[in-house]
This record gives structure tokens, sequence and C-alpha cells, in this order.
């Protein structure tokens, strides 16, 4: 497979006109002169996250992650218009000690590449929710790389990881960084966006297929959609903070698209919410879904001189082993662990995203 994938991109790369790797310039110090035009450095908070920018309404209408130099993914499903009426809008945080103060760029979308189930029909585009998003033009930056997401480096890793996430709800150092508000002209994160997993199989099938009033029938045949689906490639995920409300406006979920960042690393995107009375939740689908198309189009999308993010940046490290059970000294029959149902077990991380746990306590 990885054979065929780079005969793929030697043939991609050397079979076209190649494109000019960029001048490099040097960071630059203090305020940007231009807040509206500044160069992106990749040395900050997720400078591979943009907002996709409706220009008739100028309202962000979704965001996306940055895949190649000239490229992002985003999801599909809330994009019918021709890819001229969008805008790209990158942000970047000047200055961590100011996180409410970013800049901004913008770029002409050129191309959508929809994945092509997304088209095939409404049922299936709910699991294949994805679209790529080709620029006219790369972003102008500082540095010597573009920023670009980092994901995990084979599928196998993949599957591992987001079994993990799954399982283990609040170990995890999840966020999706969404922006504040749709109205915003300088994309400003939203860093209250901590998030926890519903473990899918166990927990939040039934959550996700709930109707009111009370439908069994409705539950019954979404419970059968959504659980035959291969393992690893949907989750479920709620805000920590439970009160927290969700980014919808004229029926547009505008933060769809949305990265799940784990540790650094992306899992997925935010492709639908959950709106319920007590709490409310993202359903999001994992890369692992679409994930030969994913590489198709990093391929097809990148130069010679470009740094992608297929290396999965190391920082999360998944250790396997079984846990020790515990024996009651009232009770000397051993107790086995429980295991939801039909969800993977995997141990805890103790990661430590200190940096952004501790920003958002002074938000």
């Amino acid at each position: 497979m990885r054979a065929i994938l780079a005969m793929f991109w030697m043939c991609a790369v050397y079979g076209a006109d190649k494109p000019s790797p960029p001048d490099e310039f040097p960071p630059e110090k203090g305020p940007p002169k231009d807040y509206n035009n500044c160069r992106i450095n990749a040395n900050t908070l997720f400078p591979w996250i943009v907002a996709v920018v409706d220009l008739d309404s100028n309202l962000i209408v979704g965001h996306g992650s940055m895949l190649t130099y000239i490229a992002f993914i985003g999801s599909c499903r809330q994009y019918s218009k021709p890819p001229s009426k969008y805008l790209s809008r990158g942000q970047f945080l000047w200055n961590l000690t100011r996180p409410l103060d970013p800049c901004k760029q913008d770029r002409k979308v050129e191309q959508l590449f929809k994945h092509p189930k997304c088209d095939e029909s409404p049922q299936m585009a709910t699991f294949f929710d994805f679209t790529v998003f080709r620029m006219k033009d790369p972003f102008a930056i500082t540095g010597p790389s573009y920023p670009t997401m980092a994901f995990p480096n084979s599928p196998a890793d993949m599957l591992t990881e987001v079994h993990f996430i799954n399982i283990v709800p609040n170990t995890t150092g999840c966020i999706i960084p969404s922006f504040l508000l749709s109205t915003e002209t300088l994309p400003t994160f939203d860093w209250d966006s901590f998030v926890m997993s519903i473990p899918f199989h166990s927990k939040c099938l039934k959550l996700l297929c709930e109707k009111e009033p009370k439908d069994g029938g409705f539950s019954e045949m979404c419970e059968a959609r959504f659980g035959k689906r291969a393992n690893g490639t949907q989750l479920c995920m709620r805000y920590m903070n439970t009160t927290k409300p969700f980014k919808v406006e004229n029926n547009i979920f505008w933060s769809a698209g949305t990265p799940l960042v784990c540790n650094s690393t992306a899992y997925g995107i935010t492709a639908q919410v959950k709106i319920r009375s007590d709490f409310s939740f993202h359903y999001v689908i994992t890369f692992l879904r679409v994930w030969e198309w994913l590489i198709e189009m990093l391929l097809k999308h990148t130069a010679p001189w470009g740094h992608n993010g297929k290396i999965e940046d190391k920082d999360l490290v998944f250790r396997h082993f079984d846990e020790p059970k515990r024996v009651s000294i009232l009770d000397q029959t051993p107790k086995p662990r429980p295991v939801p149902e039909n969800d993977s077990v995997s141990t805890t991380s103790f990661f430590s995203t200190s940096f952004l746990i501790l920003l958002s306590l002074f938000m």
C-alpha cells in the first residue's frame, strides 16, 4: 500500500509543473503591522486551523485544518455554493500571552474536492462528511515551514488511539478548538472547549438516537445504522463545561469541520451536534473512515518541498497492559473490572496539556 502511494506521489510531483518554494521571512517581532493581513508562523497554537467564510453573508460558516501548504480539510454537507463563494481565513496568535488578540490573512478558495460518498445520499453523507478545499494561493508565512495538522502515521495507530480516547473519557487532553463567533473578522479561539468522550457503543449510541417524543421505531433503526459502522470511525465528545452552548445559528452548525485535537494530534472533525435537554455533545467522524482518500488528497495537493503533518507528533504515548484487579479485604473473590459493551479498553495517559489548561483558567 505504501509503495503504491509513494509511486503515486512521485508521479504527481514530477509529472506536473512544480510550484516554487516560498521565500523565507524571519518571524516578526512585536505586534503585526497589519492585523488584517499578517504573515503566519507555525510556532504557535493551532496556526493550521482556518475559518471558512461565506462571501455572500460575510459570516464564518465552517472550520478547516491545513492538510498541506495550499489545501485544508473540512466538512462537506453545508457547502453547496461554487468555490469562489468561499474564503479561507487563516489566523495567527502572534503573542501567546494575548490569546484574544490574533491577526488574520485571507485566501480565495479555488476548488472543492468532496468525498465521493458525501454526494451519494444524505444517509451516506453522515459518515463521509469531508471536503478538501484548495486555495488559489498559499498563505504568506514566516519561518521555514507551513503550519499543517499532525495526525497519526498509520490506520493501525489511528485505530489504537481512537479506541483509547473512546474508552478513557477524561484523561486524554482533548479539545475542539472552534472560534468564538461567526461574525468575527479576526477569528478568536474559544478556549473553553475542552472535551471528554462518551463511550460510543455502551453509552453514546442510545443518546445519539433518542428522540422526543419517544419513537421506538426510529431509535431502533438509528442504533442499527450507527452501530454497524466500523470501530474507530466515530466518537462522541461532550464539553467538560456542560452548560456551554453549541454554535448553531440560523440552522447552520458553523463549527462543523473543527478538528478533534488530543495532545496536539488531530483525529477527526465535528460533523454534527446532538442537542439534548441535560447536556449536548459533538458527533465526530474520524479520519480512519476516509484514510485512503485522505492520503490521496494529501499527495495530490502537496509539493516536494512541503512539510506535511502525516508523521505524528508523538506527544501521546499509548501503553497497553492488564491493570491489576482490586480485591476487597472483606471478599477474597477477585472482581473483574467492568468493560463497557463493544468498547475497547486501553490504559490511562498522563500527558499534560498544562499550557492550554492554564490558558483556559485565565480566560
